[in-house]
């Protein structure tokens, strides 16, 4: 991913910490001034506030902490999953807030509250890492796929990744909306993508 932003041109700091944002330039912790036109910050995953409103624990940025059958600590009729939600790990770290992880949670509260309608015990929520995929606008796409326990991992770029990209985005969907209406949302896509102008007419 690093290589592929380079480039493109972007360059990139890692392990740097911002302690000062100005109009124009940002100030690192080693005093590093980085010129820019146009700062957006776009790091980290915070809860709406009002989850902090509802008498549940939750953590500073307001993820309500969950037991790991994304139950509340505080009360066992609650569940949440998600980025709402602040879900603890075998290894005592949290579940990483991304989309695969809120998948994964969704299928595991799904059956523990089947499970809690029929007074059966609930299973916790374990977190299987199938990779990351990265899409670079229109430029490219990265990724690595299959990692897990072996530590392995396969890494694709290109057209191939592009395609996984778009196939998970439409898991996603299929997951929230169904397969038929993530049906029609690819055949109203694809006919949008056909009938847009390249160019701007207004």
């Amino acid at each position: 991913m690093h290589t592929e932003l380079e480039r493109l041109g972007v360059q990139v700091h890692v392990s740097t910490r911002v302690t000062r944002v100005e109009p124009s330039a940002i100030i690192t912790a080693d005093d590093q001034r980085i010129e820019t036109d146009l700062s957006v910050w776009a790091a980290g995953i915070k809860a709406p506030a009002f989850l902090s409103e509802l008498g549940l624990s939750t953590e500073r940025n307001h993820r309500i902490k969950v037991e790991s059958t994304l139950q509340s600590i505080d009360d066992p009729h609650i569940f949440a999953f998600g980025d709402c939600a602040s879900c603890p790990q075998e290894d005592g770290s949290q579940v990483p807030p991304r989309a695969q992880a809120a998948h994964q949670q969704a299928n595991r509260l799904y059956k523990n509250l089947l499970a809690r309608l029929d007074d059966k015990p609930l299973k916790p929520f374990v977190f299987r890492d199938r990779g990351s995929l990265i899409s670079l606008a229109h430029f490219d796409a990265v990724g690595s796929l299959m990692r897990g326990a072996s530590a392995r991992s396969l890494f694709i770029e290109g057209h191939l990744a592009k395609f996984f990209y778009a196939s998970l985005y439409r898991m996603h969907q299929r997951a929230i909306h169904g397969s038929l209406k993530t049906g029609l949302m690819v055949v109203v896509d694809g006919l949008n993508r056909f009938l847009k102008p390249r160019m701007k007419l207004h």
